[in-house]
C-alpha cells in the first residue's frame, strides 16, 4: 500500500498511527530512508549508484520520493540525516544493483539450505549455532544495518565463512 498513493492514503488513514507522520515516528523515521533507497533502485536497477553512494544520494532521492508519494517524509526531529538506509537489502540494491542483491540472496539461501541439511545429522550443534547467528543477522538487516557496524559485520562474516567451510568438508563416514 505504501507504493500506491490512493491505497496508501486510505489504508494509512484508517490505522491508529495517524498516517505517514505516525508511521515515520513508529519506524523511527526510516520511511524516508527506505523511500530514498527505492528511488535509487528505480533510477539504476542494474548497476546501482556505486558502493557507499547512499549517503550522497539519499537526500535528493528522498525528496523525489516525497514528490512521487505526495507525502512529506521528514528526517528525524533531531535534524540529522541518515547515511545508511536502515535496511541492508535495500541499500545493497541501491548501491550495487538488483543483480548483486539477487546473487547475495541466492548465496545466502544456499548457505541456509546447506546448514539445515547439516543440522539433521546427530550431534550437529555447530550448524545450528551458525544458522542461529546468520538468521539473526538476516532478520536484523530488515530494519537495521548489521553489515555496516564493524563488530556485527565481523561476527556475521565469520559465521558465514565458517558455515561455507563446514559445508565444503566431506561428510564424516559413519563408523
Amino acid at each position: 500500500a505504501a507504493l500506491v498513493p490512493a491505497a496508501r492514503n486510505v489504508t494509512w488513514a484508517a490505522l491508529p498511527v495517524n498516517g505517514v507522520e505516525g508511521y515515520q515516528a513508529l519506524t523511527t523515521y526510516r520511511l524516508g530512508a527506505w523511500a530514498a533507497a527505492m528511488e535509487m533502485i528505480e533510477a539504476r536497477p542494474w548497476t546501482g549508484f556505486g558502493p557507499g553512494s547512499y549517503a550522497q544520494e539519499s537526500q535528493r532521492m528522498r525528496l523525489q520520493a516525497e514528490l512521487r508519494w505526495r507525502s512529506r517524509l521528514l528526517p528525524p526531529p533531531t535534524g540529522t540525516t541518515f547515511v545508511v538506509a536502515h535496511q541492508d537489502y535495500l541499500q545493497l540494491a541501491a548501491e550495487a544493483g538488483l543483480p548483486v542483491l539477487c546473487s547475495v540472496l541466492l548465496a545466502a539461501g544456499a548457505l541456509v539450505g546447506g546448514l539445515l541439511r547439516a543440522a539433521h545429522s546427530p550431534g550437529a550443534v555447530e550448524p545450528l549455532a551458525l544458522l542461529g547467528v546468520l538468521t539473526a543477522g538476516a532478520v536484523s538487516a530488515l530494519a537495521w544495518f548489521p553489515l555496516q557496524i564493524p563488530l556485527t559485520a565481523v561476527m556475521l562474516l565469520w559465521a558465514a565463512g565458517r558455515a561455507w567451510r563446514l559445508l565444503a568438508q566431506p561428510p564424516a563416514e559413519p563408523g
